[in-house]
């Protein structure tokens, strides 16, 4: 087995032993399925928390969803304007740039949301919502935001 792999099976393997040995408390999510099921159980949320974790979640589905549907669309548009017979430079570069600048409002809405939500957490909290995210990273591909390519 290659080294470096040891590590992130040792926060995966801890990441477990945490979600399995603590009772999920609170009401159990609506929305968003294993992760937040996953949340709840390690961080054992408040009912304040809850509640503003659902208004949080919920704020950012409202934002996200014209930003998203507008980076479907240049995509589209995109995959049009390369399958020409000719493609226009001028007018593949400029979608291409347009959909990077509405990725980049996608994950800048991601990032704020994330924010928001770690400012809801107390210390002992953080520690392990960050211990979830190293061993999240560890085991995401690169292309886990779909057919979108939201990385």
């Amino acid at each position: 087995m290659n080294n470096r792999w040891i590590p992130l099976l040792a926060i995966a393997l801890l990441v477990a032993a945490i979600a399995s040995a603590q009772p999920m408390t609170g009401a159990p999510p609506q929305r968003g399925g294993r992760m937040a099921a996953m949340l709840v159980a390690v961080l054992q949320p408040t009912p304040d928390q809850l509640t503003t974790w659902k208004q949080l979640r919920e704020a950012q589905a409202t934002a996200m969803k014209p930003l998203v549907q507008n980076a479907r669309d240049l995509r589209g548009q995109l995959d049009t304007a390369m399958k020409a017979t000719a493609p226009d430079p001028a007018t593949v570069g400029k979608l291409a740039l347009e959909l990077r600048t509405a990725r980049q409002a996608v994950r800048a809405l991601a990032d704020d949301s994330k924010a928001k939500f770690v400012a809801t957490l107390t210390p002992d909290q953080k520690t392990k919502f960050e211990a979830l995210q190293a061993a999240g990273k560890a085991f995401r591909r690169p292309h886990a935001m779909g057919g979108m390519g939201l990385r």
